[in-house]
């Protein structure tokens, strides 16, 4: 089980007396505003455990990275590894030395954006006795629906950062990728060993991934894409270094993987949130389980980062007991008693619990939707992924299931191809009609169409959250929801009547983001 860091906040003097291991120079001024904001780390045995080592991320200055941190790190201590992607400094404390106490020093220099331990991680998992059970989520989440529009395409991947996967199993007999071990930063084809060691990495691969169609076993949610196994431990119990599972998740997105699913602890991390953009920043998402205490995780907001918390939901459709929940968990996907292939020989199967197994579902739907259109940006992709969940909680987002439970067939139906305008007849006549059609929306999902006649130019318009390309926007007619396959009309909307011939422009917008390409046209007397 995961614990989540319970973070309390102490103001540290940036002259504090420091313990005769760090340099004295570590605690002088070098240019701070005076108080900083430490952590409190607090180990939690068998969930997060120190290593020994930490990671730091200077403050990111406007013309570059922050020299003043980086020397600090390479002065004063042993570098471990440097994560030249999201600017982080992992390296070794000397004996003697403790992690907050290191994290106080440093932070007080005013030159970091945050210190904290490279942690020891363990899988996300609630184990239960191995046994044959039926899939259920596949019809909660109605998977059956979605695979009529779509299965998956195998160019289109999913990386499991995990403990392994068992590459003899039956169902990965199709689009497996080469494997990439992240303990030894050696590909699987040139001697890497992705061999599961724990069963972990084969049940969360099965979750995404699983072949279908094969007459073997069940299928993952997206039983014709591709996937990669990414092994991150090289023990038994599965725990691995909070580093190797972000490197692995950067590993997935640089070699082309569109989702990468981290089913350990550690999710309320600053280092979690700059590997999602990261990733992102590398055409993909990174999803990562919400853990499984049970507990409120109230902050940072949910869209205020660029990775994707996923909680667990039982078959009621409720939250499952032990999963977290909050402000910071962007959705939930099945998680409570789920059927996937095991590690233990190449026919066998298991039913387990727990955000592990709800995390590779929610990358599952991902990588179907950027499968679905391979057009479609990790923004969109991101946008679909949340406006296509059944909401289960108070209706809307909400603070206890955030966008609600993932759902394959609106997700399919929502990802037909770009957000689309139909603007008939053209051109406008004053005092004639005119109907407008949006498809390709996210199912229910707000949407509206906005004209200008003043021309192109960025202008937010806050009641969808969106920002359109088109100056002193007006809507035309009202906000509509779109319907269960992504559809919105506005049907003979009367055209004002014009004293001259002038010209118009036309976009389209849905909720949190998307909008159409820009349609101009004349407006006639």
């Amino acid at each position: 089980m995961m614990t989540r860091i319970r973070m309390t906040y102490l103001v540290i003097g940036a002259t504090a007396a420091l313990s005769s291991v760090v340099p004295a120079t570590l605690a002088s001024d070098n240019g701070a505003d005076g108080d900083a904001q430490v952590s409190l780390f607090v180990e939690r045995p068998g969930s997060l455990e120190f290593s020994g080592a930490m990671i730091a991320r200077p403050v990111q200055k406007d013309a570059g990275k922050n020299a003043a941190g980086r020397n600090l790190i390479l002065d004063h201590f042993v570098l471990n590894t440097y994560i030249e992607l999201n600017d982080e400094y992992v390296f070794q404390l000397p004996e003697g030395l403790g992690e907050n106490e290191a994290a106080r020093a440093l932070m007080a220099t005013g030159n970091f954006e945050y210190i904290q331990p490279d942690w020891i991680c363990y899988p996300q998992l609630i184990p239960n006795d191995p046994a044959r059970g039926s899939q259920w989520h596949h019809t909660k989440m109605q998977s059956y629906e979605g695979w009529d529009v779509h299965t998956g395409n195998p160019t289109t991947r999913v990386g499991i950062c995990d403990t392994g996967l068992r590459t003899t199993h039956e169902e990965f007999a199709q689009y497996r990728a080469d494997g990439w071990n992240a303990v030894r930063n050696q590909w699987e084809s040139q001697g890497g060993n992705v061999t599961d060691i724990n069963g972990h990495g084969t049940h969360t691969s099965g979750c995404a991934a699983a072949n279908g169609n094969n007459g073997r076993g069940g299928l993952g949610v997206g039983w014709s894409l591709g996937h990669r196994i990414l092994r991150v431990s090289e023990v038994s119990n599965g725990s691995a270094n909070f580093t190797t599972l972000t490197q692995a998740a950067i590993k997935a997105a640089q070699s082309g993987d569109k989702c990468s699913s981290v089913s350990y602890s550690g999710s309320n991390s600053p280092s979690v949130r700059t590997t999602g953009t990261t990733v992102k920043s590398l055409g993909g998402l990174l999803f990562w389980a919400a853990g499984n205490e049970g507990q409120n995780m109230t902050s940072p907001n949910r869209d205020a980062d660029d990775v994707i918390i996923v909680g667990a939901t039982t078959t009621s459709d409720t939250r499952a007991s032990f999963s977290n929940y909050g402000n910071y968990v962007d959705l939930f996907a099945p998680g409570n008693n789920i059927f996937s292939t095991w590690y233990t020989t190449n026919s066998a199967y298991a039913t387990l619990s727990g955000t592990s197994m709800a995390c590779p579902i929610a990358a599952g739907v991902g990588a179907m939707i950027f499968s679905n259109n391979p057009g479609i940006s990790p923004n969109q992709v991101e946008d679909l992924l949340k406006n296509s969940c059944t909401d289960i909680g108070s209706q809307g987002v909400d603070s206890i299931y955030g966008y609600g439970r993932v759902n394959l067939k609106n997700a399919m139906n929502g990802t037909g191809g770009p957000l689309t305008l139909a603007v008939s007849p053209m051109p406008l006549t004053g005092g004639g009609r005119v109907t407008f059609n949006l498809t390709n929306v996210a199912p229910n999902t707000r949407c509206a169409v906005y004209y200008s006649i003043g021309g192109l130019g960025q202008t937010y318009v806050s009641e969808l959250n969106v920002t359109l390309g088109i100056v002193n926007p007006t809507r035309a007619g009202g906000i509509k929801t779109s319907d269960s396959n992504g559809n919105a009309n506005w049907n003979n909307l009367p055209v004002p009547t014009v004293p001259r011939r002038f010209y118009v422009w036309f976009q389209g917008a849905e909720q949190n983001g998307r909008t159409t390409d820009i349609i101009d046209t004349w407006v006639d007397r």
